[in-house]
């Protein structure tokens, strides 16, 4: 028996059992600058410039 899916996230409709899990995806998913290279995510610009 397969355990149903409690929430699942709008922008990556990955699925999640609890809304705790769901609420620090939503973190990763809505990070605002991705590097050109890999496309990892980071929460700015600044970060992100200085990954690369």
């Amino acid at each position: 028996m397969e355990l149903a899916k409690a929430a699942q996230c709008e922008q990556s409709k990955k699925s999640f059992s609890s809304g705790k899990n769901l609420t620090q995806h939503r973190l990763t998913c809505s990070k605002s600058y991705s590097c050109k290279y890999c496309r990892k995510k980071f929460l700015n610009h600044a970060n992100g410039t200085r990954y690369e």
